[in-house]
């Protein structure tokens, strides 16, 4: 099984994240798992012996705008991720995954992406 954690969000919400991702490791021990993120949350979360891949997504850099978003989406779309984690209530996150064609995306029911996933939990 191929599962994306998403989160865009500031530091303080990367370091927070962690502890969801050791869980997912946890559950599924013999899935590979991604992570997406900005350019200082891939290093704030370095080296964590859970994530087997680092997909970085410069939103306020080089991949900022549209275009940028389809083709990340593109790229995503060629991993063939099951399925998708949205701990950050994006709606851009939400978009990404969604164009992505990713078949299960899962996140906040409050999110502002949440019209994009398949599952919605409560916070």
């Amino acid at each position: 099984m191929k599962m994306l954690i998403v989160q865009t969000a500031f530091l303080g919400d990367q370091i927070l994240t962690t502890p969801f991702i050791r869980a997912v490791k946890r559950i599924f021990p013999d899935s590979l798992l991604a992570y997406l993120t900005t350019p200082v949350g891939a290093e704030a979360v370095a080296n964590n012996p859970n994530i087997d891949e680092y997909i970085i997504f410069d939103k306020h850099g080089r991949d900022k705008g549209i275009t940028s978003l389809f083709s990340i989406a593109k790229q995503l779309r060629k991993k063939k991720f099951n399925t998708a984690f949205l701990p950050h209530r994006s709606f851009r996150s939400g978009l990404l995954v969604y164009l992505a064609g990713i078949p299960e995306r899962i996140g906040y029911k409050s999110a502002a992406g949440s019209i994009f996933y398949t599952k919605r939990v409560t916070r």
